[in-house]
């Protein structure tokens, strides 16, 4: 994802993320070798980068957009869910749950658990009454 605001000399400055399969500054490089002018500046690394491009956003999609799936492996556009497997019983309760984290962000995965877990949980941020057990696919945070 990249995202763009308009520069006060009509350019147009952008900050982008990546996805596990794309190495966003050797993308860029790889747009800037492909249309010279384009880019007027670009760097960063895997995950992140910064870059200033002329006016023309639908050129820089139409050849960013062919570059990352140039550079991205089918398989890297399938959603997976990794899982470690089923929780034994002694571990299915409100203890474990307060150990999964809650905060995730660049190079850390989601956490998610997939099952049932037994005792009261606490009442939520949303006001929700407490239940005795959380359903199949929950996502902490």
């Amino acid at each position: 994802m990249i995202a763009f605001a308009r520069g006060s000399a009509g350019e147009l400055k952008g900050s982008g993320r990546s996805i596990a399969g794309l190495h966003l500054r050797d993308a860029l490089d790889l747009v800037a070798k492909q249309r010279p002018g384009l880019l007027l500046r670009f760097g960063g690394h895997a995950a992140a980068a910064g870059l200033t491009i002329t006016s023309d956003l639908a050129e820089f999609e139409s050849v960013f957009e062919a570059v990352a799936h140039m550079l991205i492996a089918p398989e890297e556009l399938t959603r997976t869910l990794a899982t470690d497997g089923a929780l034994e019983a002694g571990y299915r309760g409100i203890d474990t749950a307060r150990l999964l984290p809650r905060e995730t962000g660049p190079g850390l995965s989601s956490t998610y658990f997939l099952g049932r877990l037994r005792g009261r949980w606490p009442e939520t941020a949303q006001g929700q009454a407490p239940r005795t057990s959380s359903c199949a696919r929950t996502r902490p945070g």
